[in-house]
């Protein structure tokens, strides 16, 4: 499966209060993702959102408002570790949104 590096962007972030979250977001405009509120030619960031408490149910709460508000056309997500990764992927799933779709972790929070 290829790497996708254009299209509709999501990206969660992780709880407002805590700078990691931030820090993180900093980290992806270094690598040339675009800064918070803009675009490029190639990504188009159709939603952003902080995620109370680095909870995966309110990432995947968060990921169904931004496939909603985009009719489901989401090419990619960022998410800011791999907790809420796993709410974004059970948000993916429920609406079929892409037949296969690849997951990669950022952290190690351990399972349930």
């Amino acid at each position: 499966m290829a790497q996708v590096s254009k299209g509709n962007f999501a990206v969660i972030k992780g709880n407002k209060a805590d700078a990691n979250a931030d820090f993180l977001r900093s980290g992806y405009v270094q690598a040339g993702f675009p800064d918070v509120g803009k675009s490029t030619a190639d990504i188009k960031i159709v939603g952003e959102t902080y995620t109370d408490n680095w909870d995966p149910a309110n990432a995947q709460k968060e990921m169904e408002q931004i496939l909603t508000a985009n009719n489901n056309k989401v090419d990619a997500v960022l998410s800011e570790n791999d907790g809420m990764a796993g709410g974004v992927v059970a948000a993916l799933a429920a609406r079929a949104s892409r037949a296969r779709f690849r997951s990669r972790a950022r952290t190690a929070t351990p399972p349930p």
